[in-house]
Parts: C-alpha cells; structure tokens; sequence
C-alpha cells in the first residue's frame, strides 16, 4: 500500500511538471476565430461586434495575425482544399460579421435570411449597403485585419483550386460541383473587390490603406486570373474612377492593379460558364 502511495505521489508531481505543450499556428487561429464568433452570437442576428478593447478578443486578433503570418511556411503548411475549408472559409466570414452588424435594425420586421438568394437580395438593399459602408469605417482595423488575411489565404489556394478543376474528368464536373467553384470563385471576386476598392477609399486611415494596397498588389494577380473577363473589367472601371489621389500614392501599386484587371489570360476556372 505505501508503494502505492509513493508511486501516486510521484506521478502527481510528475503530471504538475509536465511541459504544457504550446498550441500550432493552426490550433490557435481556430481558438482565435471561435472565440470572436462565440462573442457574437449566432449570424443571423446581426449583433454589434465584441470590443477589441476586451483582453480575450485583443488577444484573438493577436493570434490570428501571428497565425497567418506564417501561414504557408512549414509552421503551418498549405494541405490542399483541406486548408482552404478550415481556414480561408472562416476568416472570409468574419468581416462580413463587422460590416453586417445591426442589419436587424435597419430591417426589423423582416425575417433573418435563410438561403443564399434572400441573404445577397437584403445586402444588396441601398440600405443595407448604406449601413456596410458605415461600419465598414467604423471598425476598419478589426475589418482590415480579416480581409488582408483572407485574401493571402484565398490567392495561397488558387493554385490548388485551378489544378483540382484542371485534374478532373469532365464527367465529374457535376452540377454540384460547377455551382461549388462558382460561388468559391464569386467569394473571391467580393473579397478582391473589397481589398481593392477599400484601399482606394480616403476615409480609411493611412495604416489600413497601406495594409490593403500591398495585399491587393500582393495577391490580386493569382485570384484575378480565375475570374471572368467580365468581372475584371467592372472592378477596373471602379478603380479608375476612385479616388485620384490613389494613383498618386502608390504608383507602383497601382500599376500592378490596373494591369492585372485589364489582363484577358483565362484558367479553366475563370472560363467556367
């Protein structure tokens, strides 16, 4: 029985000594991205963001930062449609989160949306848009963080998304399938369009503007080359006209910008009706 005992002890105080084992970048942008969606509740309530000033929330935007910094390095590698669905997804969803926040109010005798088609017809109200554009300046560098994010993560998965459509045999590109790579590719296009268009807006703050400027230039090229001509060419025509002290700014940028929208180069995703 003493034995016993001694050994009980011992173990206990081995198990107290015990290393922690230190979370991956992988785990912690997780624990990161629950937590602030916990905090706001479930998305068709369009609550009002947690605050960042709140020292659990600091500390999540701090590791998804610190997370997707080095994202794609073998600290946290690439791995396939598989990455795409656990990290690029989640991160795309939460500046729609900020910049949706109080859309209840606004409409507060319809129902929350419950498909696609009746969710993109409430945002696309001039109301709806007029609240985005608010809260969009209103919490611009939480906003900023994600979509920097999500926009390396996405033009990081183009290349696997292009070579898994290029790789697959025509009978296999069903219906369900085709509709997938659309709505994957029409997320891309919001995202690109968003990066872009905020970079050019003067009520951003300097920090943000640059933050964005050099993502769009960054990672522009690899998700513009998948979507349709078409859709370059609108976005193209919304840079022009933006605000000229852009192209002032960030010549370079610019450049880049302007000549990747006016390319006509097409993959077989882009080319996908």
């Amino acid at each position: 029985m003493l034995k016993f005992v001694k050994f009980a002890v011992v173990a206990a105080v081995l198990a107290c000594a015990a290393p922690v084992l230190a979370q991956t970048p992988a785990e912690r942008l997780g624990d990161a991205i629950d937590l602030i969606n916990n905090r706001f509740g479930p998305q068709a309530e369009f609550r009002a963001p947690p605050p960042a000033s709140d020292p659990e929330v600091a500390k999540s935007l701090a590791d998804i930062e610190a997370s997707m910094e080095v994202f794609a390095t073998p600290a946290f590698p690439i791995d396939g449609l598989s990455t795409f669905a656990s990290v690029c997804v989640p991160l795309s969803q939460l500046p729609v989160r900020y910049v949706t926040a109080g859309m209840n109010s606004v409409f507060p005798d319809s129902k929350p949306p419950t498909t696609p088609q009746e969710y993109y017809a409430l945002m696309n109200k001039p109301e709806a848009l007029s609240l985005m554009a608010r809260n969009a300046i209103r919490h611009q560098d939480v906003a900023t963080l994600f979509m920097v994010t999500s926009v390396k993560c996405m033009s990081l998965h183009m290349p696997v998304v292009e070579k898994f459509w290029q790789d697959l045999p025509p009978s296999e590109r069903t219906a369900v399938r085709i509709q997938g790579l659309k709505q994957l590719r029409s997320g891309a296009a919001g995202m690109v369009r968003g990066a872009v268009l905020n970079a050019t807006d003067p009520s951003m703050s300097t920090k943000n503007r640059n933050l964005l400027t050099v993502a769009a230039a960054t990672y522009l090229p690899a998700m513009a080359r998948t979507l349709p001509v078409s859709e370059r060419k609108v976005l193209l025509a919304e840079v022009l006209k933006a605000d000229p002290a852009f192209k002032r700014t960030y010549p370079k940028e610019f450049e880049i910008i302007t000549q990747t929208l006016s390319s006509t180069e097409c993959t077989d995703v882009c080319l996908v009706p």
